[in-house]
Parts: structure tokens; sequence; C-alpha cells
């Protein structure tokens, strides 16, 4: 009564209250004396095993009183309500046994909740004059109470997740967080962290909790602004599983086993769900404290490679039935069309099967190979699945690369072959590839040369060539170890001669493609090529650049002008007309209105005009358009240009 007086004094008094303070504040006094006797008389009690019903609602009753005294006090004394909270907290924890099913812990800890998250919020608003040490004894005795009533906690598990998301929100490395100053968000951040850990702890059985962290409305729903905190504390959640019973561990990773379950993603997909709603933080990037650093205590990792560390411990320690589910997620998120998601899975599956067993890592390599095989078109999900396979590949065991060579024969799977990173497989394995690509490439363009009538089928065939050979000489180390020279002079030899197949199909899309990649193939073997084949290749390119040719086919064309640009011209009869040819085609890119083709023209012709030998010809590219000269002195400053994109 003495406190509720003195907290609703100032409208009961008026401008009388500056005459009355001094007594009031001795009442105060008084009655806090009175108090601190009374907890003393109940430290010294003692409760025997004679125990009635009215000893328990004595007990609770004065819990109760307490609790109500807390929050009349909250704004008076802090040092109060902190030692009333742990009074609350000792008494119901020592009779435990007795109150467990009597007092409503569900509601002090729901009230708990409020007044840290009002707390905190009222906080920043001071913030920088804020007193730090009276902030500290404010956090009351909650996580006390969960520990030893965890077993009887229901509806507070919501509430204790908002107020972590809360907190997590304002402070750093959240995007949304208050502008504050460093040393007051490092005491913050750590009362946060110390705070964090047991409560999670606490609230992993928590039905509301672990609604709240994956059902499908509390994921679904999250905005922009609590999408990173609900991350965060989903990764204290998964790393908190491992020490959690199997019936427990079920709850989270297959929520949805039971009718009467509400409808949730498994723990291991709300880990990619959130990641993806998180793209701007991991893309910025967002660091965080490397709880996985063990060299310097304070070390700092970007947010990618923390979820990743954490998510391959996770992995590491899962019970093998709950791998169906694993693999599953795995591959949704590997074929999704989200860069974060397929980046994830591609690290956690190479994880997977790195430190599983070579079986495992050859059916799942065997697994991928089949979906390439099956997705049509050079989509996302191929791109994604392809740079799984390569990285997976160099760990499979010697004669597991010999059964995927026998089991997929270049001869019936090229497209395949034109795509898997020959610099996986062993030296003997990659020497004996690269001698049987060759041969069937060399031998496919032989006929395709050799076909008096060619038909648009013809041309499909030979881009399956021209792409395996380009997958090796895109490889400098492959080339350098395993191409013999005699190989290389017999493809300079016949690539050389498909230019005189095109000049009657100019017109067809199929052809054109296969022009531009035969064209990319020559960027690598200009060395080898001579003026007057250089010519013939150049004046095919002028043809086509007037036909309106599709933005590969110009792409193709700007990584040629860039390897010319290291090739030195012999005099020759030829010579000149190269030298005139050149500065046309580059011309035609730098002034393409498209933005890829613009950037990637300009780029090609800093490059060229930087490691060319013939530096007259430099100016003759840009020297009768002001709009192209203007734009390559504004590339070369750095400087932004304005760009069309068609």
């Amino acid at each position: 009564m003495v406190s509720e007086h003195l907290q609703g004094s100032s409208e009961l008094y008026g401008e009388l209250l500056v005459h009355v303070s001094e007594p009031l504040s001795a009442l105060f006094r008084k009655a806090h004396s009175l108090q601190m006797a009374f907890l003393n008389l109940l430290d010294k009690l003692t409760v025997d095993g004679n125990v009635t019903d009215k000893d328990i609602d004595t007990v609770c009753c004065v819990c109760y009183g307490l609790f109500e005294v807390c929050q009349i006090v909250t704004s008076l004394d802090v040092k109060l309500v902190v030692t009333l909270w742990k009074a609350i907290s000792k008494h119901a924890v020592q009779k435990k046994e007795l109150l467990r099913h009597h007092l409503d812990v569900d509601k002090m800890i729901q009230y708990l909740c409020s007044e840290i998250s009002n707390g905190y919020t009222y906080l920043f608003q001071l913030l920088p004059h804020v007193d730090e040490e009276g902030m500290v004894l404010s956090q009351g005795d909650e996580k006390g109470f969960q520990k030893e009533y965890s077993d009887y906690l229901s509806d507070c598990g919501s509430d204790v997740y908002k107020v972590l998301i809360h907190l997590q929100r304002m402070m750093p490395p959240s995007i949304h967080r208050h502008q504050t100053e460093d040393h007051h968000n490092e005491e913050i951040k750590r009362q946060l962290l110390n705070a964090t850990e047991p409560l999670v702890s606490c609230f992993l059985t928590n039905t509301k909790f672990l609604q709240c962290l994956i059902s499908y409305s509390s994921v679904d729903d999250l905005t922009d602004a609590d999408s990173f905190p609900h991350l965060l504390l989903t990764i204290h959640v998964m790393n908190s599983i491992p020490r959690l019973s199997d019936i427990e561990k079920e709850r989270w990773l297959s929520p949805n086993n039971h009718p009467e379950d509400s409808p949730a993603h498994s723990l291991i997909q709300t880990i990619f769900y959130l990641l993806n709603k998180c793209s701007v933080e991991v893309i910025l990037p967002v660091n965080v404290p490397g709880l996985s650093s063990t060299s310097k205590k304070d070390r700092e990792v970007c947010l990618y490679d923390e979820i990743c560390v954490h998510f391959c411990g996770f992995i590491g320690s899962l019970p093998v039935k709950h791998f169906h589910k694993l693999e599953e997620v795995l591959i949704v998120n590997l074929l999704s069309t989200s860069p974060v998601c397929s980046q994830l899975a591609t690290d956690a599956w190479c994880f997977l099967v790195r430190y599983g067993s070579a079986e495992l890592c050859d059916s799942h390599v065997k697994l991928l190979l089949e979906i390439m095989k099956n997705i049509q078109g050079h989509t996302i999900q191929y791109r994604n699945v392809t740079v799984l396979v390569n990285r997976m590949i160099k760990f499979l065991a010697k004669e597991h690369q010999v059964d995927i060579i026998k089991l997929y024969p270049l001869s019936n799977h090229m497209t395949l072959w034109s795509a898997l990173s020959i610099s996986g497989f062993t030296s003997t394995n990659a020497r004996s590839l690269v001698d049987d690509i060759v041969g069937h490439c060399v031998k496919n363009i032989h006929n395709f040369i050799n076909t008096t009538e060619k038909k648009p089928d013809s041309f499909v065939f030979l881009i399956s060539s021209i792409d395996c050979l380009l997958n090796i000489f895109n490889d400098s180390d492959v080339v350098e170890k395993y191409l013999l020279p005699n190989a290389q002079s017999t493809v300079v030899e016949k690539t050389v001669m498909i230019c005189n197949s095109f000049s009657d199909w100019l017109i067809l899309p199929i052809t054109r493609l296969c022009l531009a990649k035969v064209i990319h193939l020559y960027s690598f073997i200009l060395p080898n090529l001579n003026n007057k084949e250089i010519l013939q290749i150049l004046i095919l390119i002028s043809t086509v650049m007037t036909q309106r040719p599709d933005q590969y086919f110009k792409l193709s064309v700007a990584v040629f002008l860039q390897h010319l640009g290291s090739v030195k011209l012999s005099p020759s009869f030829e010579q000149s007309q190269i030298l005139n040819k050149i500065p046309e085609i580059f011309n035609s890119l730098l002034s393409d209105t498209n933005s890829i083709i613009k950037h990637k023209a300009l780029e090609t012709f800093t490059k060229f005009a930087e490691i060319t030998v013939h530096e007259s010809i430099v100016p003759q590219c840009i020297q009768n358009d002001t709009n192209i000269q203007d734009s390559v002195v504004a590339f070369l400053n750095k400087v932004g240009i304005a760009i069309v994109m068609k």
C-alpha cells in the first residue's frame, strides 16, 4: 500500500507534494526496512513434509504480493526491484516441488519480458546519457525462473521470443538498429549475449517458442527489420539442438509429424528461408562475432561464413535418421533461384560428402549427374548443379571416377562432358579424358566439314563438340598438363576450316550461336593462327555484325578482340587489312546501346589498348564518334555513364 501511495503521490498531492516529500521519504524508508525484515524472516522459513494446501496458498500469496510490489516500484527504485525479483525467484525455486502446479510463473515472465523490452527501448532513447550500472541491475532474474520451471512454462514462450527479437533488432550488427556510441553498444551487447544463451536453452522444448521460430505464419510474416534477429536466434537454437533428446529433436526437425501439430517449416529449411530474407545483410556483408574463431576472441566474420560454419557443424551432429530431411532441403535449395540459398546448399553438400564415406560421395555425384541430364537448357538450376558436381568430383575415389567415365560415355553424353571440370579428376583419368574428348571432337568437326549438305541439325551436333573443346581450353592447367602438342595442332587445323562452312547459313540463329562458340574457341588458339586465317575470321565477324547478332555473339567477339591484343601480327599483305578491320569491329561494339555489351566492349578496348603492339590503330577505334570517346574517358576515370538497357 505504501509503494502504491508513493507511486501516485504526484497526482494525489499536486502542488502540496513539496511540503510532504520528507515524510513520504521517511515512510518509504520505513516500508523498505519492513520489507527487508520480512524477506529475512522468509529466508529462515523451512518447509517440512507436513504441508497443507493452506500453507501452499500462503506461500503463493507471498510470491504474488512481492510480484505486485515489483510492478508498482519499478519506476521508483531499481535496486529494490532487483532485490524483490531475486526474492521471488529464490523462494519459487527453493519450494518448486510445492509450488510448481500452483504458482503462475508464466504471468511473471511475461511481465518481465515486457519490462525488459520497454526498459531497453527507453535506454536507447536516453543514450548516451545512461546509467549503465543501473541497467545491469534491472534485468531481474528471468532465467532463474525459466531454468527451474521450464517444464511448466507454456504461454510465455512467445513473450521471451519477442523480447529477444526486440533487443537484437536495436543492436549492432542489425542494419535497422539505433545509432549509438560503440562503448554503449558493447555493454548492452554483453548483457544480451549473456541472456540469450540460457533463455534459448530453457525454451527449446517450449511449444510457443518453437512456433514463433519455425511456424509458417511466424516465418512468412516476418518484417525486414525482424528477419535478421530471427535468423541469429534460429542459429542459437540450431547450436543447441544436439543436446536435446531424440524426441525433442524430432519436434524441430520434423514438426509436422502429427495431425495436431501447427504447420511449420523444419529447422533446416527455416535457416535457408531466413537466409534468403536476409540477402541484403549477406551481400553488404554484415559482420557478426566469430563464435567459431579460436585465434582471436573478438574476431568478426561475415554473416554468410558464420552461418555456413555453424550449419556444417550442425550437419556433423545430425542423426542419420534425419539425413533424408537434410538431403531434401539441400536439393530444393540447390535448385533455387536464390544465390545465397544455392550457395549454402552447395557448401553444405560439399561438407557432407567430404567428411562422409566414399560411397556416399559416389552416390550423390551420380544423382546430381542424372539431374544435370534432365535439366533442359543452361538455366540457373543447371549452373548450380554443375558448380556443385565440379566441386565434388575431386572428392571421388579414383575407382569411382572411372565408374563415372564408363557410366557416361562421351559418345552419348557430350553435353555433360562439356560442363564437367577435367581438373577435378586424377591425372591419369584427366589425361585419358582429354585424349578421348579431343579425338572425338576433332572427328566430329572433320565429318561436319566434309558433309556436302549441311542441315541445321548438323550445327547442333557441332556445338556440342565445340563446347567440349572450350571446356578444355578454358582451363590453362588442363591444356598445359594433359593436351599434347600434336593434338592441339589438329584442333587448330580443323577449327580454322570451320569458317568456310558458315557463309550460306549466317541468317539462322543456330548458325550464329555455333559461330559465336567457334570464335570463342579461336581466342585460345590465336597464337597458332597466321595472318590469313585471322583475317578470314575478322571478315566473317564483320559480316555478322551488320546483321543484328545477339548478345552472346557480341560477347564472344569482345573476348576474341581482347586476346587479339596480345598477338603481334607479322608484316604481310593481310596485316594492313587486319588492322583496318579491328577498329571497324571495335566501333560497332562500343556504340552498342545494350549495357552489358557496352561495358564489356569498354573493358575489352581498354585492355586491348594496354597490351597491343599496334598502337596506331587504338585512336582509329574511337576517332569518328564523340559519344564513344566520352564513354571511354568516363570508363577510364571510373565515372558512371548513362546506358539504355535493351
